[in-house]
């Protein structure tokens, strides 16, 4: 009995306490009260248990983070301990420049070992930057400074340098304005100052430039245009009277035909109808038929052979060109010596030598600037 009691009493102590009872085998942890309250008992809630597990894990990742920077750091540090321990065997070795461009290299190493694993995010794992971005565009073979004459030559050949590059023709580095042409080296560009088209360019430019700061023509130099242009129109235009002379050669030539072919009609075109010729210009004359069945072709061969076989009908010299684009049969009136083209299918020619011809009517000048012109051409 004496010692149930005292097994009792050491059982109601430990339970007490808060502590398993040895003596009777039972488990470790809290024992319930026989009131049966957790919180009194000092066993934890669901949600406790929850808090304490986050709480728990949070600290253990905090330390694992800490543990892999201060193992990055100590990497590093290794590393730029065995860089420096290789300049002082090289050194001790040789003592030349060698050393010194290893611990050039040794030192960027470590700098970029450094700013790695101080600039990382947590974890050892630096962010790297690129520094070759506003590096200048490497200069290329042909790029060597321009001489005073050669700048020169480009300013007058309206050429520059670019000062950006650009987006369709990367490797240009010179533009000619006149052509619209870029060019990579300067090889390149006197080889395009003698280009025809660039020549031609140029020539064009140059006089447009001049005329642009030609001062306005005096009330003298306006007298002495108009006198030489009016001498010129007396003594080379084709005047009133030649041309009435000329339509009745083509009248003439007209009725000659008619008597062997009734269809044939001759239309006078060119600057004969208009006035705009020089006096020893060609007649021209348009073939038609006023059948519409009939062929031209034909019957300019026909013509042809009508104006060989004849003789002493006042037109001579007869010459015919049927393989030339526009086939024409030329012929010249005995009297006065002028030649008429006859030629076919000219009736749109016809239409723009009346056009012209009305112009011409409407206002003498026309007329007289047209054969200025002309001769001075």
């Amino acid at each position: 009995k004496q010692e149930e009691e005292g097994r009792k009493d050491t059982g109601a102590s430990s339970v007490r306490q808060g502590k398993p009872n040895k003596a009777r085998g039972e488990g470790s942890g809290p024992q319930q009260t026989p009131s049966g309250d957790p919180a009194q008992s000092g066993k934890a809630t669901p949600d406790a248990v929850k808090d304490s597990s986050k709480a728990g894990s949070k600290k253990k990742t905090d330390k694992q983070d800490k543990q892999d920077t201060g193992r990055a750091q100590n990497g590093a540090l290794a590393k730029q301990q065995k860089a420096v321990d290789k300049i002082l065997k090289i050194s001790k070795d040789d003592g030349g420049g060698e050393a010194k461009n290893a611990s050039k290299k040794s030192g960027k190493k470590a700098n970029n070992l450094g700013t790695d694993s101080s600039s990382g995010d947590g974890k050892g794992q630096g962010r790297g930057t690129n520094t070759n971005n506003n590096k200048p565009r490497p200069t290329k073979p042909g790029e060597e400074e321009l001489t005073e004459e050669l700048m020169k030559r480009l300013t007058e050949n309206k050429m520059h340098i670019l000062k950006k590059p650009n987006q369709k023709f990367r490797n240009a580095r010179y533009f000619c304005r006149l052509c619209d042409y870029h060019l990579d080296q300067i090889e390149d560009c006197v080889k395009h100052m003698k280009d025809n088209r660039h020549c031609r360019r140029k020539e064009i430019s140059e006089v447009d430039s001049v005329l642009r700061i030609i001062p306005e023509p005096t009330e003298s130099q306006l007298a002495a245009l108009t006198s030489a242009v009016d001498s010129v129109w007396h003594r080379r235009a084709i005047q009133p009277a030649q041309k009435a002379l000329r339509q009745e050669i083509v009248k003439r030539l007209e009725s000659l035909l008619q008597q062997h072919i009734p269809d044939v009609l001759l239309y006078m075109y060119g600057s004969s109808l208009t006035g705009f010729g020089l006096q020893d210009a060609d007649i021209n004359v348009d073939l038609c038929s006023s059948d519409k069945d009939r062929k031209l072709t034909f019957l300019l061969k026909d013509v042809n052979t009508l104006m060989r076989d004849k003789k002493d009908c006042g037109f001579s010299n007869v010459r015919a060109d049927f393989s030339a684009k526009v086939p024409v049969l030329l012929l010249t009136d005995d009297a006065s010596g002028l030649v008429v083209t006859m030629a076919i299918h000219c009736y749109s020619a016809h239409c723009s030598s009346e056009l012209l011809a009305i112009y011409s009517d409407m206002d003498p000048r026309v007329a007289k600037l047209v054969i200025a012109f002309r001769y001075w051409a």
